[in-house]
């Protein structure tokens, strides 16, 4: 049975926003869902390290400087303690971001005895191009600290690299259904939930 869905994709293709649609539509039909993100891993991992006024989620570059990297045996940790907690209460798990490689999947999921359709994988497909555009948009909008320039621009080097990379998550491994991620929200959360519940029955 499916027990953990993880939603991969670049900065901006949209992996919150199908998250957050995604848990009502599970919930309409009896399936309750919780989203484990990246980013509030790094929030809660920043504010440890930088101190609770820190607002950069985890990506200081001061704090960088005196700290280091946060290690991503830490970031893969703290996102296994909430997968863990949410299958002990029979939830669905949904990963927003933070596994791209199978390595960091293997961490986040350490110790996670999933049968063979216990993981699913939805990669959010989308140009560069309008990858650009959409980190553009939504540093205008939302003033996020990690779509200034500098900072995305380190993270999408550093995504594309992973994507590149000979442990990468592939667009064809059997646990891989691919979304466009130009379709609208609504349509992209109908089909994941619809796949959803193939592999989970209510």
């Amino acid at each position: 049975m499916l027990e953990v869905v993880s939603l991969l994709g670049p900065s901006g293709s949209g992996k919150s926003t199908l998250a957050e649609a995604l848990v009502p539509r599970l919930a309409d039909r009896g399936i309750t869902a919780d989203v484990i993100k990246k980013d509030e891993a790094l929030k809660a991992i920043g504010r440890e390290r930088y101190g609770d006024d820190d607002q950069s989620a985890g990506y200081s570059i001061a704090g960088f400087l005196r700290h280091g990297q946060i290690p991503s045996h830490e970031l893969h940790g703290w996102m296994n303690q909430q997968v863990k907690a949410s299958l002990a209460a029979g939830h669905l798990a949904i990963l927003e971001g933070g596994t791209r490689t199978r390595t960091a999947q293997a961490e986040t999921l350490e110790g996670l005895e999933l049968d063979h359709d216990g993981l699913r994988i939805f990669m959010l497909d989308l140009p560069f191009r309008d990858v650009i555009g959409r980190i553009r948009q939504r540093r205008k909008e939302s003033g996020r600290y990690d779509d200034f320039l500098p900072v995305a621009s380190a993270k999408l080097l550093g995504q594309y690299r992973g994507m590149q990379s000979a442990d990468a998550v592939q667009p064809i491994d059997p646990d891989v259904t691919v979304l466009d991620a130009r379709l609208s929200v609504d349509v992209l959360a109908t089909r994941a939930a619809n796949h959803i519940l193939v592999l989970r029955p209510e």
